[in-house]
């Protein structure tokens, strides 16, 4: 096969070049993505007969951060030329794509199919993923080749691989899911932004992903399918084996024209890829039966394989654990009756004996006990996962969605093995009790990697656990994934594209700050930017960004870190935390030499970091000379897009409304969320972020340099168009992404009055 290898890393491409011969194919190398297309032109030219002739390209690799034209551009311009032959009646081969990406993330994947990529390379590259690429490429290029003889299947596969005719907006005004007017604004916001369309249709809550994937079906030929309408036979679903089910992301549905045990007849399955050839390909094999795909949207198909797949086998996993080690402990202490916990006054020790500790934690059934519940956490979107001992028993709770959720209560005999075994995985000292200790734990749940933060803590009853669950897939978000309102979006863009300076990201813990700074490495990153990370502790692993770790205990603090990272000449420089002086000072000098430096910090709002660094003992001149934005943020739970339902305004959302400043109208719309299936009946489906965007500007730095409070700095701030994170909020409860009750949770903070009482539902305001 013919093959052109775009990339730019002369080491990397000579690497692949020879594997690919070593193949048997025939390989031409460019450096840069306009020397690529002039050869696939020329390659083009060259053989205008078709896909049988000699001289052209039929498999493209290309990096997708290309000089001079990037791999998806690239891709773009490929399936224009090809559509422009197609619509003059030319006969023309179809050009296989892979993109050559360390983008992993199904945003990105979604993203680069759109613009006319075929499959994916991961980096760093593995010789096997290699050669199945390739197997698949050529299985489907040897189907376009079949498909030429035949008109009806020629025309299937122009509707499949060739770009949509028809824009996405457009088709939605047409369906009259959305009118020309929200399109327009859309539009508008794509421009100024940069955003996807339908993610920008998403936020503003014109249409909902039910309804683009609807639309994605009848642009790629798909049928579509509502999985909160399907019920999957439990007969299609054992022939697929979970681990291959959830890693292609694919849900067997039902049977086409015969059954479960006949030999004929298709299976339907649910897919959010249509051009997912891989996975299709390793179902039909495994399940040998022709498969008929049928389109459904990404959050519906998640949620319908973990009920199809893993709904309630960590929790009864962990329940069958629990009633073997309850027979073992009755068993070793001669009966139930003897399990009494002694009456212990608030400052009695609790006699453990380590060795019966230690035996007990290595027990099958306390592993199988703890497993259950870590990915039980991790499938129910658990942000953290608390052990709390109290003097009868000890309580399991679930963080999820920012709101805390008791799963399992137990009895105090657990408590010592259950610790043990947590303190074993996280390598820290079983026989030490009295003093906190910090660890952590790396698992792998589901096909994705997943780290566990453990703190223990000494109380009164015994160790308390928290174990913070740090999702990795969190290193691959984008900016545009971070729910940034159009002009804060387009305010932190430029401000973070400055050369120099520092950015800063303040709010509590908990509010997303770490996730935000990834986001925007990820934005930053390129083949001609040196970012270096100092970091205490390094939360995920990215590619391609040289990460550091502190080490307080041998001497390694985040002044000294700072100080070597210097000497690395580095562009972007990201700093975990500002902690103190000295550290503020290195990091505020190295951006008055030429660096960007992005950090976070702990304060309520944008306009009060000045006042905190100089709380912390930094030099005002420092502060005016080097500060040139600060983003403060929040989380607040999502409303599930499912349930939420229109609701008129009473008296105490207006209320909550002047609570935060903002002005209530007479008849306004609320919304609310009742429950569903979609969301446990919680009517919260993930979160949320409400930010603030502040610019520093000459007016500022003079109040900074004068020490002025932060009423004044956020007084100039306003008057400079900065939107204030209670307005952000507001809007976005107005449009009904979040509940309004949350929102003034929140922030109310910054408003005046009494709070007022809670409802019993999470309400918010509408458009």
């Amino acid at each position: 096969m013919k093959i052109l290898l775009a990339e730019d890393d002369t080491i990397l491409a000579l690497v692949l070049r020879k594997a690919l011969e070593k193949l048997g194919h025939d390989v031409s190398v460019a450096a840069d993505g306009e020397e690529a297309w002039r050869l696939l032109r020329r390659g083009d030219d060259a053989s205008p007969g078709g896909a049988s002739a000699e001289n052209g390209f039929r498999l493209l690799i290309t990096d997708w951060m290309m000089p001079k034209t990037d791999g998806l551009e690239l891709c773009r311009q490929i399936r224009s030329r090809e559509a422009a032959a197609a619509s003059a009646g030319a006969r023309r081969s179809y050009l296989y794509v892979v993109l050559l990406t360390a983008k992993s993330a199904p945003e990105d994947r979604l993203r680069a199919l759109s613009a006319g990529a075929d499959d994916f390379l991961v980096k760093p590259l593995d010789t096997a993923d290699l050669v199945a690429r390739l197997e698949v490429a050529r299985r489907v290029l040897a189907l376009q080749e079949e498909a030429h003889g035949r008109s009806s299947d020629m025309e299937k596969l122009h509707r499949r691989m060739e770009p949509e005719a028809t824009p996405l907006g457009e088709m939605l005004v047409m369906q009259k899911v959305l009118t020309p007017d929200q399109l327009q604004q859309a539009l508008d916001q794509q421009r100024r932004t940069g955003q996807r369309l339908g993610a920008i249709l998403i936020a503003n809550g014109w249409v909902t992903d039910e309804d683009i994937t609807q639309v994605r079906g009848q642009q790629t030929g798909t049928p579509y399918v509502n999985l909160a309408e399907a019920t999957p036979d439990p007969e299609a679903v054992a022939l697929v084996p979970r681990e291959i089910a959830l890693r292609h992301h694919i849900l067997p549905l039902s049977f086409h024209g015969g059954g479960a045990g006949e030999a004929m007849g298709r299976l339907r399955v649910a897919l959010a890829d249509p051009w997912n050839i891989e996975g299709i390909d390793l179902v039909q094999r495994e399940t040998r039966r022709r498969i008929e795909p049928l389109l459904a949207s990404h959050g519906a198909l998640t949620e319908a394989l973990q009920r199809a797949y893993g709904g309630g086998d960590a929790e009864r996993s962990a329940d069958v654990a629990l009633d073997d080690l309850t027979d073992a402990m009755e068993q070793q202490q001669g009966g139930p009756e003897l399990s009494v916990v002694r009456d212990e006054g608030p400052g009695a020790e609790e006699e453990v004996d380590i060795a019966s500790a230690l035996k007990q934690s290595d027990e099958a059934p306390i592993i199988r006990l703890i497993n259950g519940l870590l990915i039980d956490a991790v499938r129910r979107r658990a942000s953290d996962i608390h052990l709390e001992p109290y003097k009868k028993d000890f309580e399991i709770r679930y963080r999820i969605d920012g709101r805390m959720h008791v799963v399992r209560t137990l009895g105090r005999p657990f408590l010592s093995a259950t610790t043990s075994r947590i303190k074993i995985m996280a390598d820290l000292d079983i026989s030490e009790r009295r003093l906190p200790q910090d660890g952590r734990i790396a698992l792998r749940i589901d096909g994705r990697g997943v780290d566990l933060r453990v703190s223990t803590l000494p109380t009164q009853f015994g160790e308390r656990v928290v174990m913070r669950v740090l999702d990795r897939a969190s290193a691959s978000y984008t900016l545009d994934q971070l729910d940034f309102s159009g002009a804060n979006e387009a305010a932190f863009e430029r401000l973070v594209r400055r050369p120099h300076g520092i950015v800063l990201v303040t709010g509590p813990t908990g509010s997303g700050k770490t996730t935000t700074l990834y986001a925007t490495l990820n934005a930053l990153k390129s083949p001609t930017t040196n970012i270096m990370t100092c970091e205490d502790p390094i939360e995920f692993e990215m590619d391609r960004i040289s990460q550091s770790n502190v080490n307080p205990k041998a001497g390694l603090t985040f002044a000294s870190q700072l100080r070597a990272i210097l000497r690395q000449d580095p562009d972007v420089i990201l700093v975990g935390e500002i902690r103190d002086q000295e550290t503020a000072e290195i990091a505020f000098r190295a951006a008055m030499t030429g660096h960007l430096v992005l950090s976070t910090l702990h304060c309520n709002e944008a306009a009060g970091a000045p006042t905190r660094l100089l709380d912390m003992g930094v030099a005002p001149f420092l502060i005016a000379s080097s500060v040139v934005g600060v983003v403060a943020q929040r989380l607040v739970p999502r409303l599930c897009p499912e349930c939420r339902e229109e609701a008129q305004a009473v008296e105490e959302d207006a209320a909550r409304v002047r609570l935060v400043g903002g002005q209530p109208v007479s008849g306004e719309t609320f919304w609310s969320a009742p429950g569903c299936a979609a969301c446990h009946d919680t009517g919260i489906r993930g979160r949320i972020g409400i930010h603030e965007v502040l610019t520093v500007d000459e007016r500022i730095q003079a109040l900074t340099m004068r020490q002025a409070d932060t009423s004044a700095i956020r007084e100039i701030a306003l008057d400079n168009g900065m939107i204030p994170m209670t307005s952000d909020g507001l809007a976005k409860a107005r449009r009904g992404l979040c509940p309004l009750d949350e929102v003034v949770r929140k922030v109310s903070a910054f408003g005046t009055g009494p709070q007022p009482p809670a409802r019993t539902l999470p309400v918010a305001l509408a458009a």
